[in-house]
């Protein structure tokens, strides 16, 4: 018979898995061990697993420190464990089985480990880079109604590259800290796709607004597609950093997005007077323009009754500034 030795996460990620082909396993920070601990917390003999008729038995030969469960309880000298028993040893977790000990059901490769394979490329992550850096420069380009100072543009724009880098720089610590594979140019081409993705949607937003105003149908189309693209990088960040089952990771990406867009529904809310308003506006040219323009006629109604609404709602507003004051 054999007993197999693993080092474990508290989160039950293996380290490593060590088999020692007899009926008993000493354990220890002794070099004479059949597992050698690191651990400066673990004694030189600190325990002795045996095999006794098919019975695990864990003896414990530490003076120091002792052997403890996950829940930071003691463990008696000598104890009958179960193949599976996980148990603390100074600062190291470490699981002890059988070898008829049952393994969990091998799992498909999904086309999203292909993917993240295959994007995990510096160049692949460069030229996402390059393509929102042209994109913003081109936008603030357009948008820019004062004199063209192009190294201020540019230098806007390498500035905010280099901020959103922070971002899948943040993923891959993640992805370190809970043990999974390191991919720092995934996680930078998938955070750069995903924000050209959200930088095109309001672009193309803002044209249509421009031509046909603002439709209840559009802003709801374009709120939705924002929406997923939020689900989509909460959903691939946390599959890039973590163990967790994709049913889980979906069900925390939604309730992440739902709880931010409801927090900001709420936010908007407030109907109060604002002292300094602030709003932001986009400036389009006439080529910009694919729909038939309104008639002067039909403009001047407009504004007559947009002008009659105002008057309405700035004297509602002045009531209020005036309870306020009060």
């Amino acid at each position: 018979m054999a007993i197999i030795v693993q080092l474990v996460t508290r989160n039950n990620k293996v380290l490593s898995s060590h088999k020692v082909e007899s009926d008993i396993a000493t354990i220890g920070r002794g070099y004479d061990n059949d597992i050698i601990l690191q651990d400066e917390h673990v004694c030189p003999n600190h325990a002795e697993v045996t095999l006794q008729n098919g019975e695990l038995v864990l003896k414990n030969l530490s003076d120091i420190n002792g052997i403890k469960t996950l829940n930071n309880g003691p463990v008696e000298q000598t104890k009958v464990i179960q193949s599976g028993d996980t148990f603390v040893f100074g600062k190291v977790v470490i699981r002890i089985l059988t070898p008829d000990h049952p393994v969990a059901p091998t799992r498909n490769l999904n086309i999203f480990e292909d993917i993240s394979h295959s994007v995990n490329r510096w160049f692949v992550a460069v030229s996402f880079a390059i393509v929102f850096f042209l994109s913003f420069t081109y936008q603030s380009y357009i948008g820019t109604i004062d004199e063209i100072i192009w190294s201020k543009l540019i230098a806007k724009s390498l500035m905010l590259v280099l901020g959103l880098a922070l971002l899948p720089a943040l993923i891959a610590l993640l992805t370190w800290l809970f043990k999974r594979e390191f991919k720092f140019f995934a996680a930078a081409s998938f955070c750069f796709c995903l924000i050209i993705l959200l930088h095109w949607l309001s672009a193309v937003s803002s044209v249509l607004y421009f031509n046909v105003g603002f439709p209840k149908s559009l802003v709801l189309l374009s709120d939705i597609i924002e929406l997923v693209i939020f689900v989509v990088f909460f959903w691939g960040a946390l599959y890039l950093m973590s163990n967790m089952s994709q049913k889980k990771i979906s069900v925390i990406s939604v309730s992440l997005v739902a709880v931010f867009y409801v927090l900001t529904y709420l936010s908007n809310q407030n109907d109060k007077v604002i002292l300094a308003p602030n709003y932001a506006a986009k400036v389009f040219s006439d080529s910009f323009l694919f729909v038939t323009p309104v008639t002067a006629e039909s403009y001047t109604s407009t504004l007559e009754s947009q002008f009659k609404q105002a008057a309405e709602e700035a004297v509602r507003r002045n009531e209020e500034a005036d309870e306020f004051s009060n």
